[in-house]
């Protein structure tokens, strides 16, 4: 009987996460960054902030897993967990999908239980940034979020705009930020070193569907250090 592929991978396997990581934030930044650079009219301004959030918790993450290759692999397996914790209420009759998701805890670190994932406040703690990530995330999701402001006294035209100027912006050098810090981070050279390794990973294993680009949005804004 032909193992499944979770029951195969390893230690050396495993090393390739941070380059995995690498290649997603880069494509999560770029996606992002695309929508936010868009024309949106004053009726939008729900959207900008919600992709605005997105670049400042992607900045998060950058940094985080920057900060060491234990954090980044950590990362990448965060995304099984995510899976595994949001099939923990839904109904178990799809035993394949449980079967499935039980191999692939088994490949998880043991220092924490399967369904138990890092937010996005926890890793800002870890990188240092709790404080101004705290401020601007709220600031986000009071537009985000229906809230009594944004449902009772919704800002419009000009006033919409102007926000939504400055909420570009600041996207924008969310954005910058990560794709500085992660070419200047450990995981581009490993991504580079093992690029081979990762094709002929993908290849023989497709059900993990990796996505190898590194193209990514250029950008520029005048303003640094947001964050």
């Amino acid at each position: 009987m032909t193992p499944h592929w979770a029951e195969s991978i390893t230690a050396e396997d495993k090393r390739l996460y941070p380059a995995f990581a690498f290649v997603r934030l880069h494509q999560a930044v770029a996606h992002n960054l695309k929508r936010l650079n868009g024309k949106h009219d004053a009726a939008e301004l729900d959207c900008v902030a919600w992709l605005t959030r997105n670049l400042l918790e992607l900045r998060v993450w950058v940094a985080f897993c920057a900060l060491s290759e234990k954090h980044a692999m950590a990362f990448y397996e965060d995304s099984a967990r995510d899976l595994i914790d949001l099939n923990r209420k839904n109904d178990p009759s799809d035993t394949k999908f449980q079967e499935e998701l039980a191999n692939v805890a088994k490949t998880l670190a043991q220092d924490k239980l399967p369904h138990k994932f890092t937010t996005a406040p926890e890793a800002a703690v870890a990188v240092g940034i709790k404080e101004t990530f705290d401020v601007h995330n709220k600031m986000l999701s009071k537009f985000v979020h229906p809230t009594a402001m944004s449902v009772c006294a919704p800002i419009r035209g000009g006033g919409a705009e102007t926000i939504i100027q400055h909420f570009v912006a600041m996207g924008q050098e969310f954005g910058k930020e990560s794709v500085d810090s992660l070419d200047a981070s450990f995981m581009k050279p490993l991504y580079d070193k093992y690029e081979g390794a990762i094709i002929k990973v993908r290849e023989e294993q497709p059900e993990l569907d990796y996505v190898l680009t590194r193209d990514v949005i250029p950008i520029s804004h005048p303003n640094r250090s947001t964050i």
